[in-house]
């Protein structure tokens, strides 16, 4: 009614790729290995595999991590059926176990760590 026009265009992807920070992901990897569980040491995330998340967004704007746990070893992509027998029985409850005992103890190292702590706050600021 008031011939108002206006004008969208993208000023970035919707989803940016993820970007580990890399102290928390030491960290991360390392706790697991604690617990029994080989890990690959962590590298720059793949991009363009893995779907896509908002989470890579908040990657580039402070630190962040997107670890991930294993149940069926280096099998690869299960099947669907295969993978829903496997994480429902005792390896499934274990990797649950194992990871939720990765972030805990992650999350409580880093908090300990004074550096880690103002680089956070840092970040925050922007």
């Amino acid at each position: 009614m008031t011939d108002a026009v206006s004008e969208a265009r993208r000023v970035q992807p919707d989803h940016l790729h993820l970007c580990h920070d890399p102290s928390p992901m030491d960290a991360c990897a390392r706790n697991p290995r604690a617990t029994g569980r080989e890990v690959p040491e962590p590298g720059p995330s793949p991009v363009g595999t893995g779907g896509s998340t908002d989470l890579g967004n908040l990657t580039h704007a402070m630190p962040a991590i997107h670890p991930a746990i294993g149940v069926m070893g280096a099998q690869g992509m299960p099947r669907p059926r295969q993978f829903a027998e496997e994480v429902s029985g005792p390896a499934g409850d274990e990797a649950v176990l194992d990871g939720a005992l990765a972030m805990v103890r992650t999350g409580l190292g880093l908090a300990i760590a004074p550096q880690w702590r103002t680089r956070c706050v840092a970040s925050r600021r922007g």
